[in-house]
């Protein structure tokens, strides 16, 4: 696995592949992480501003950071990563996710093996549960 170096040579440009590759909308992002566009799109001027509140500016480069991982990553693993937490944190078991999505328990299993051949509306069923559980797990956070 490569290493990489999280620096201002490695944000601004992440910054501006997210506007003007994947076109997520600069004013939204700005927002989102309380930056002006302007600063935005110029990191490495502003760096140091930015690393003033180093709680603040650890939040908004996870935020960017997870939008990067979702680029990078292809779909089948991020829900198998989704599963795994699941599984792993909540402790919730692989019969309860099957019934749950509607599917056989061998398909849950099957998926987080990698294995290809699953049937679409099977491999929908498993990701949409997932996505949902995850959301409702993570909601509800005590």
């Amino acid at each position: 696995m490569e290493v990489k170096k999280i620096d201002s040579n490695y944000i601004e440009p992440l910054l501006n592949k997210l506007i003007d590759e994947y076109y997520i909308n600069e004013n939204i992002l700005s927002n989102l992480i309380k930056i002006e566009s302007e600063k935005l799109r110029n990191y490495k001027k502003y760096e140091k501003e930015f690393t003033a509140d180093l709680d603040l500016w650890v939040k908004w480069i996870n935020f960017v950071l997870q939008l990067e991982y979702t680029i990078d990553v292809d779909s089948d693993s991020r829900i198998r990563g989704i599963l795994s937490l699941l599984i792993d944190t909540y402790e919730l078991n692989v019969e309860f996710i099957a019934k749950v999505a509607h599917v056989e328990e061998q398909y849950v299993v099957d998926f987080m093996n990698g294995v290809d051949y699953l049937p679409t509306e099977v491999k929908y069923s498993i990701c949409a549960t997932a996505m949902n559980l995850s959301l409702i797990f993570k909601n509800t956070e005590i």
